[in-house]
């Protein structure tokens, strides 16, 4: 399975569209963000990764705000809230959905290899 991200842009692939996903497998789904379609960041009931690629953002999850530049990545939980602002003309992002509808539960440990680590 391969994609672009100015292609799935381009078809209007993005979250929250007809199709809605580049690729899918399992639980993940890959799908984008642009500043065209800034709506497609609404509350999901999976767990998700933003992976910024082009263009800036301020991203407000509660009380916290993440300003965003390409080469950064923003964790999204289960049913949180992201409120997308501030997005320049050029912003795309990759996004990563997965996991069960109420996000996934926190890991026993800190590494999964703690066992081995010790």
């Amino acid at each position: 399975m391969k994609c672009s991200l100015q292609d799935l842009l381009a078809t209007g692939g993005s979250q929250g569209a007809s199709g809605g996903s580049a690729l899918s497998h399992g639980t993940m789904t890959l799908s984008a963000l642009s500043s065209d379609n800034s709506g497609a960041a609404a509350t999901s009931s999976q767990d998700r990764l933003f992976i910024v690629t082009a263009g800036t953002a301020a991203l407000t999850l509660g009380n916290e705000r993440f300003d965003l530049q390409p080469g950064e990545a923003v964790f999204v939980a289960a049913s949180a809230e992201p409120r997308f602002q501030e997005l320049s003309s050029d912003f795309k992002a990759w996004i990563v959905s997965y996991g069960p509808a109420g996000g996934e539960a926190e890991a026993p440990s800190h590494s999964v290899f703690a066992a081995i680590d010790a």
